[in-house]
């Protein structure tokens, strides 16, 4: 796509979607559907949160321990922290304090807001 539409895409935020400096990559909404686990309907949540907490979020909300070994090969602990907390404390604080984040050599850090 041209730049001017993926300047028009990253709005409000300055630059494209390849400066992770300015939340230009990094900044997207998320939605999380789950009738049978979540109480609140349609109300949204401003805790900060990145992709890296996605899979301990899966894993706490359906009760799965984190994988230590899959097919014989020791695995890494997982970095990132679950959301669930969030799912019915709308006004809790955000328990992700810092994130390192880059795309294509762009940096970026997140810390405490």
């Amino acid at each position: 796509m041209a730049a001017g539409w993926a300047v028009c895409f990253d709005s409000p935020f300055t630059w494209t979607k390849q400066v992770a400096s300015n939340y230009g990559s990094t900044r997207n909404a998320m939605v999380i559907h789950w009738p049978d686990g979540i109480k609140a309907k349609g109300e949204i949540r401003s805790q900060w949160h990145h992709v890296i907490d996605v899979v301990p979020t899966i894993l706490e909300a359906a009760e799965l321990p984190e994988p230590r070994i899959v097919n014989g090969t020791p695995q890494r602990p997982i970095e990132g922290g679950s959301m669930v907390y969030s799912f019915d404390e709308p006004q809790s604080p955000s328990r992700h304090q810092i994130q390192y984040f880059e795309m294509f050599g762009n940096r970026g850090i997140y810390f405490d807001g």
